[in-house]
């Protein structure tokens, strides 16, 4: 029988010793509603052009899609001074909701961004958003 992409991660997660480091919740159309409510929305992306100095790349191509991601990520995170807590959802394939430190995250961030699908990393507290679009288009802004 083939696992599914939460077994997965949580398989990951265990062999790296983290798996308490992480919590999980199902509810994630609450979390994509508070989202939409603090970040402008159309369909299932954040409409990056509408939030004032918000970031947005593209990846170069198919095949450096996930070494992309990882690079915008850690800028980001450090150009940012991203902290404590954050919330991952998937739009697709991940049934759960993963909730942690910014730096946990860090070190499984591509267990994460190799799953087809839409990634969204929000700030606990729904201060920033980070996007990874299926189709290698990355954002990240602060709520206006």
């Amino acid at each position: 029988m083939t696992k599914t992409y939460d077994e997965e991660i949580a398989d990951s997660l265990r062999e790296q010793n983290l798996e308490r480091r992480f919590t999980t919740t199902e509810n994630s159309m609450d979390l994509f509603s508070r989202l939409r409510e603090e970040f402008p929305a159309s369909g299932s992306r954040i409409q990056w052009d509408e939030v004032p100095g918000a970031v947005e790349e593209f990846s170069k191509s198919r095949e450096s899609e996930l070494a992309d991601f990882r690079s915008f990520f850690f800028r980001i995170v450090r150009e940012k001074e991203l902290k404590g807590e954050m919330i991952y959802i998937g739009d697709s394939l991940t049934e759960r909701c993963y909730v942690c430190e910014v730096q946990d995250f860090e070190k499984v961030v591509e267990i994460f961004l190799e799953i087809p699908q839409h990634h969204f990393l929000i700030g606990k507290d729904f201060r920033w958003c980070m996007s990874f679009m299926f189709d290698g288009y990355m954002g990240f802004g602060f709520k206006f």
